[in-house]
C-alpha cells in the first residue's frame, strides 16, 4: 500500500513537471514505490507451493505483454493527451491498484500456520541475506533484469539506424513477447510436473548466453535482431517464472515477506 502510494505521488510530481528535473524527481520517487518484490511475496504467501511457478510466469509474462502493448499504445496516447497525460494515467491506474489490494487481495497477515518447528522460529536477518543459495538465486535475477535493461539501450539504436522508426519497433517487440509467452508454458509444466526446474533453469541460462553471443554477430538486418528477440524473451520469460519460484521455494517459512 505505501509503495502504491508513493507511485501516485511520483505520478502525479511528474505529470505536474515542467522542468526535466520534477520529472526525474517524480520519476525517482516511482521507482521507491516499485513493488515488485512485494507482489512476489504477496504472490508465494498466496498460492499453493506446487503451482507457485505457474503463477510466477503469469505474472512475468503480463509485464512482458504490457511492456510489449505499451509500445503500440503509448505513441497514440502521447499525441491525445501528452507526456503529462501518460502519468496522469499511471497514476489513476496505481489509485485502482490500491483499491484491488484493499477489495480483492485475501489478507495475508496470519494467513499461512506452519505445522513445523522451525516455522515458528525467526533467523537473524544476516543469515538469510548471506545464504548461499538465495545469494546465488538473488544475483540471478539481478543479471537477468541487467542484461534486459542492456538489451533495449542498444537495440533501439540499432533499429533506427537500419531505417526502423522508433513508433515501428512494436513491429519487432510485440510478436517476440507473445511468441515468448505461448513457448514459455509448456517447459514450465513438463518442469513442474517431473521435478526439472533446476534444469529448465540451467538450460535457459545457456540459451541466454547463447544469444548474447549471437547478438555480437548477428545485428546486420532487422529480422536477425528480431529473430534473437524473440529467442531472448522465451529465455527471459521462463527465467522470471522460476527464479521467483524457487526463491519462495529456498527461503525460510518464517521469514517470507509478509508473515
Amino acid at each position: 500500500m505505501i509503495g502504491l502510494i508513493l507511485f501516485v505521488i511520483g505520478s502525479i510530481i511528474a505529470a505536474l513537471g515542467t522542468t526535466i528535473w520534477t520529472v526525474m524527481l517524480g520519476r525517482a520517487i516511482q521507482g521507491a514505490g516499485a513493488i515488485s518484490a512485494a507482489v512476489t511475496a504477496l504472490i508465494a504467501d498466496n498460492v499453493r507451493e506446487h503451482v507457485i511457478t505457474k503463477a510466477m510466469a503469469l505474472v512475468g509474462a503480463s509485464i512482458g505483454f504490457m511492456f510489449a502493448l505499451s509500445l503500440v499504445i503509448a505513441p497514440p496516447l502521447t499525441e491525445l493527451w501528452g507526456v503529462p497525460g501518460l502519468f496522469w494515467l499511471t497514476a489513476l491506474l496505481s489509485a485502482l491498484s490500491i483499491w484491488i489490494v484493499l477489495r480483492v487481495v485475501p489478507n495475508t497477515t496470519a494467513h499461512h500456520i506452519h505445522a513445523h518447528t522451525e516455522a515458528t522460529q525467526h533467523q537473524p536477518w544476516q543469515k538469510v541475506a548471506f545464504d548461499p543459495q538465495l545469494m546465488r538465486l538473488n544475483f540471478g535475477i539481478f543479471c537477468l533484469h541487467a542484461v534486459q535493461m542492456a538489451l533495449f539501450v542498444v537495440i533501439p539504436t540499432r533499429l533506427v539506424q537500419m531505417g526502423l522508426p522508433v513508433l515501428h519497433h512494436w513491429y519487432i517487440y510485440l510478436p517476440a513477447v507473445l511468441i515468448g509467452f505461448a513457448v514459455m508454458m509448456k517447459p514450465i509444466i513438463w518442469a513442474e510436473r517431473n521435478q526439472k526446474t533446476t534444469s529448465l533453469l540451467r538450460i535457459n541460462v545457456m540459451m541466454l548466453s547463447v544469444v548474447f553471443l549471437l547478438f555480437a554477430f548477428l545485428m546486420h538486418s532487422v529480422w536477425e535482431i528480431a529473430f534473437l528477440v524473440t529467442l531472448f524473451f522465451i529465455a527471459f520469460n521462463i527465467l522470471e517464472a522460476t527464479l521467483p519460484g524457487l526463491i519462495s521455494r529456498v527461503a525460510p517459512p518464517s521469514d517470507k515477506a509478509s508473515l
